[in-house]
């Protein structure tokens, strides 16, 4: 399979780079009847060169100012920029703020190509100049004219001798662009893949919608394609199709939305302005919060889902006033402490001031989304800290410190309740923020410290018998499950502070002997409590009363979901009729 290059041709209009594209390979951008008519490019236009290792997908982005959306869009993804500049005019308005937007987007490598040369290279050395103090890498520069086959064919040998930039591949990521139907086929989507690579056979997660969606086909470069690496761009039937342009397509479920953004920032851009921020193809209007010279916050109108280091433009009046990147999209209380580290990457301190700040745990589930990093990438970093616990199966890092609180706990249950039967399950019951094998390490302190007792897979309180602490037990289970109001089996771990599995082994000898019943929905009662029960509600029915839930809830006082255990029970006689959900005696 060959390797993708994207590259993308910006510049002023009528500065020629249709021209240049068609003189490159044959392909007129402008094909749609206002466009000819026009003689303007109004949307994004994609063609190739290629040679028998790569395809050199060619952007052609419209250059007009009011088009500065599609110009934004055609900058994602892309490896180099061509900017092309009519060495005639100069640099015009359109060419700057195309290069403006090249700067926030990536400052990539950037080719100048001087257009329409008759053999006059006028002040290009300070158009050069220019374009470097942006802070680009010109990689190279040429001089056009598309009626000049010599210097047509020397820019584009150079086009291919282009290598492919590195992507990131943990997972796969589209920009949604353009959405359209077609007679047959439903609808159609148009996208830019940056990251990873797409098959035809894949399902995939617009979180917009919440939905995941089968494609149907999968087309490159005007072709049907098993699969597709990164960049590209690419159209996509989905059988399915819930997508709306702006949208993103991932293989990666675990995102949260957010009306938050916290950033660096560059721009002229003040505290408390409204600026339209925009991001692949959505743009969604943000007030912004400056935190400090270089760093800020935007508050959104509406939600977006993104990811770390994401970049993005920012557009008052209709033109580009700034850009950024960024940094967090969750509510971070402490973001103000770890903004720099996240901005220069530097993990091991975030993770080493967020696991300080976070005394219940700092989650790594969400690492792509949080830090571009995947699971394993974040555990290997985390590894590297002091004084904490690393939950590798949960993804978690707790300080060491914490496990005071989880001890603590322990020991006031035990305080509280002397025949307590403890185990991870149960104290994670209570602390739920403690992953169980936390609560796991904090019991193995306590039963070093001589504070518990390890018995079979719990543990119990140290000086206390094991064989008189399960009688008393079992007595005390029996008389919570000899009432009206059953009992399921969460509700007695916790009324009684007792493993479930042990519970589960003490109800399963009850169940045995049929001292217990176990009803619809795993809730238990004693075999004489529900006989009583039973024989209240025939003597009712006997009086030809219609019972239905309500009629139970209200006799016994008790909750719906009990009253529905109690008619599932009394179904199972042959006698009781249940028409419409109320219960009589068959006549």
């Amino acid at each position: 399979m060959k390797n993708n290059i994207l590259i993308a041709l910006f510049g002023h209009i009528d500065h020629g780079k249709t021209s240049l594209i068609k003189a490159l390979n044959g392909f007129d951008g402008d094909s749609k009847e206002e466009e000819i008519k026009r003689g303007l490019t109004l949307e994004l236009s994609y063609s190739k060169l290629e040679n028998k290792d790569k395809n050199i997908i060619i952007i052609d982005a419209p250059g007009h100012k009011n088009l500065i959306k599609q110009a934004i869009f055609g900058a994602y993804g892309i490896d180099y920029a061509v900017i092309v500049i009519d060495i005639n005019e100069g640099l015009k308005e359109q060419s700057k703020e195309h290069l403006e937007i090249l700067k926030h987007l990536a400052k990539l490598d950037i080719i100048v190509c001087f257009s329409k040369f008759s053999g006059d290279k006028k002040e290009f050395e300070d158009i050069l100049e220019f374009i470097k103090n942006l802070g680009f890498n010109i990689l190279n520069y040429f001089f056009t004219d598309i009626n000049d086959e010599i210097l047509i064919s020397n820019f584009r040998n150079f086009l291919l001798t282009l290598v492919p930039k590195a992507k990131d591949q943990n997972y796969l990521w589209l920009y949604v662009n353009k959405v359209f139907s077609i007679n047959g086929k439903g609808d159609i989507l148009n996208a830019t893949l940056i990251s990873k690579y797409i098959t035809s056979k894949d399902f995939l997660f617009n979180p917009y919608a919440n939905k995941f969606l089968k494609i149907k086909s999968l087309e490159f470069l005007k072709k049907e394609e098993d699969k597709v690496i990164a960049p590209a761009r690419v159209g996509i039937n989905f059988s399915n199709s819930k997508v709306c342009v702006g949208d993103i397509l991932t293989d990666y479920k675990i995102l949260r939305s957010t009306l938050k953004i916290d950033c660096y920032y560059e721009g002229d851009i003040n505290h408390n302005d409204e600026v339209i921020l925009v991001i692949g193809a959505k743009s969604i209007v943000a007030k912004f919060l400056k935190i400090s010279s270089k760093f800020g916050s935007f508050k959104l109108k509406d939600k977006l889902f993104c990811k770390f280091f994401d970049r993005f433009i920012l557009l008052k009046n209709a033109r580009v006033i700034g850009g950024g990147i960024i940094l967090n999209m969750i509510n971070e209380p402490f973001i103000k402490y770890i903004i720099d580290d996240l901005y220069n990457k530097n993990f091991l301190n975030v993770f080493e001031k967020l696991s300080s700040f976070h005394k219940f745990g700092f989650g790594l589930i969400s690492s792509f989304q949080r830090f571009n990093l995947n699971t394993s990438e974040a555990i290997k970093i985390a590894t590297n800290l002091k004084d904490v616990f690393i939950d590798k199966k949960n993804s978690c890092i707790y300080k060491l410190s914490s496990l005071d609180i989880v001890k603590k706990s322990i020991l006031n249950l035990i305080n509280k309740n002397k025949n307590a039967i403890i185990s991870s399950n149960l104290i994670n019951l209570r602390l739920n923020w403690a992953s169980k094998d936390f609560i796991n390490l904090a019991l193995l302190e306590l039963e070093g410290e001589k504070k518990i007792v390890k018995k079979q897979s719990f543990f119990i309180a140290s000086g206390i018998d094991l064989d008189l602490l399960l009688k008393e037990l079992k007595n005390q289970i029996f008389t919570h499950l000899d009432s009206i109001t059953p009992k399921n089996i969460n509700e007695i771990s916790k009324i009684l502070d007792i493993d479930k599995i042990k519970l589960d082994e003490i109800l399963s000898t009850f169940l045995s002997t049929k001292k217990v019943i176990k009803l619809n929905g795993n809730i238990f009662i004693s075999a004489n409590k529900l006989n009583y029960i039973i024989s209240l509600l025939r003597e009712d029915l006997l009086d030809n009363k219609k019972i239905d839930v309500s009629y139970v809830k209200n006799k016994f006082q008790i909750s719906r979901k009990y009253a529905i255990s109690y008619l599932e029970f009394l179904d199972q006689f042959d006698d009781i009729s249940n028409l419409n959900f109320i219960r009589s005696i068959k006549r």
